[in-house]
């Protein structure tokens, strides 16, 4: 148990702000996130992954460009404009430029 301890403190101190032994004596730590909104998570995994359930079809405008709207952010153009332009995913708006 000792090694698998040691092992695990090592592999993850790099990226721990803070670690420490809990009650139940598990190791616990507080780890440094790149994303910490899910809007720029969205931004990056979508750039970084056109082939993973995007359809062929529109992976092309992925690569053009695209905004990700949070659900409740009002849009300034008509419903009939941004359904020819968006997709829904999950409450997340999709945007192609």
């Amino acid at each position: 148990r000792e090694d698998s301890t040691k092992s695990f403190i090592t592999k993850n101190l790099k990226n721990t702000e803070l670690i420490w032994i809990g009650n139940e004596l598990k190791i616990i730590s507080l780890e440094r996130r790149k994303h910490t909104e899910a809007v720029s998570f969205m931004k990056e995994f979508l750039k970084k992954n056109l082939t993973v359930g995007i359809p062929k079809g529109l992976q092309g405008d992925f690569k053009k460009g695209f905004k990700v709207f949070v659900g409740n952010k009002n849009l300034s153009k008509s419903i009939k404009e941004e359904a020819n332009e968006l997709i829904s995913v999950d409450g997340a708006l999709i945007y192609f430029n």
